[in-house]
């Protein structure tokens, strides 16, 4: 089974024994988030394929309807306005 890691300059380091994408070519990206989460995607699908993982178990399906409109938030969460001032 071959995977293929994008983009091009993305590369296995036999060294740190993983994969990396040089920062430049991130940066100099016509889509630098289009570009990192291609890399983050493939290199994800790569380790998942070869490391023969339980993909379906493992992997997050959005259901449509099923987030609410506003972040979740512990109920032991104390609003910000009700924490006790720090002296300094």
């Amino acid at each position: 089974m071959t995977s293929l890691v994008t983009p091009d300059a993305a590369f296995y380091s036999t060294d740190f024994r993983q994969f990396l994408l040089p920062y430049e070519s991130v940066r100099t990206a016509a889509d630098p988030d289009a570009t990192l989460l291609g890399f983050l995607q493939t290199t994800y699908d790569a380790a998942a394929d070869l490391g023969g993982w339980d993909r379906a178990a493992l992997e997050y399906v959005p259901v449509e309807g099923a987030r609410p409109d506003t972040p979740h938030r512990s109920p032991s969460a104390a609003p910000s306005s009700k924490l006790p001032k720090r002296h300094h």
